[in-house]
């Protein structure tokens, strides 16, 4: 893999998931997001040209997470906006193999509500809401990211959001890149569509999406991605 000069000597990634075992495991990604971020922040410098990898990783906080942790530490506290008013939001961090696990915690994730309801709409507030508030926690905790790595149409909005700040020329982001792992291409977040209008997200225009996909989370983060990866060729 080549890095371009122009990036600092260690490498800020902001890593996304709904689920991160062994604090909340609903299938693969599970696995992918609970072990990845610690595989790579301890890849040998030489192998990345001198580089080394900051890994922070950020999931809801799920109820079935809340009641595994004891004392988890409260980090930061903020709003996430939303046309009918603001969300109040809070962080709390835990480690995992010794990389910091956000947990973001807001009235659309819920205390009780599984990781995947089955409810497309619920779902969509609650991922739209997560993916937002896990950029704004970068800047509550004034740690610049480099890479925001996302996984699949939960979080997908993230890296969307993110481009949308990229244009609106804010200083905090100007340097962040993303990256959007494909885990099942057929869950695109179809169903989400009133949850984003709550949230202001609108359908885009851009033609190279048919205008089915156009407001579904999956597709407007391939959209906006800086980089795509697929876990297989199927």
């Amino acid at each position: 893999m080549s890095i371009s000069s122009s990036l600092p000597s260690t490498l800020r990634v902001l890593f996304l998931a709904a689920e991160a075992a062994p604090l909340i495991k609903v299938g693969g990604l599970g696995d992918v997001a609970g072990s990845l971020p610690h595989a790579l922040s301890v890849i040998p410098a030489h192998l990345l040209e001198g580089r080394t990898l900051d890994m922070r990783l950020v999931i809801p906080y799920h109820g079935e997470v809340a009641r595994k942790l004891l004392d988890p530490q409260p980090v930061a506290s903020f709003i996430v906006q939303h046309p009918s008013g603001p969300i109040p939001t809070r962080a709390f961090v835990t480690y995992l193999s010794d990389i910091p696990v956000y947990m973001i915690e807001g009235a659309p994730i819920g205390t009780e509500a599984p990781v995947y309801s089955g409810d497309n709409y619920l779902d969509g507030l609650k991922y739209a809401f997560f993916s937002l508030a896990a950029v704004e926690l970068a800047r509550q905790l004034d740690w610049q990211p480099d890479i925001v790595h996302a996984n699949d149409w939960h979080t997908a909005l993230s890296v969307f959001h993110l481009a949308r700040r990229r244009l609106s020329r804010d200083a905090f982001f100007a340097r962040t890149r993303s990256v959007l792992t494909i885990h099942n291409l057929p869950f695109m977040g179809a169903g989400a569509e009133r949850a984003l209008d709550e949230f202001g997200i609108q359908p885009v225009k851009d033609l190279r999406l048919p205008v089915w996909a156009r407001q579904f989370p999956l597709p407007l983060g391939l959209l906006a991605a800086d980089r795509i990866v697929a876990v297989s060729p199927t």
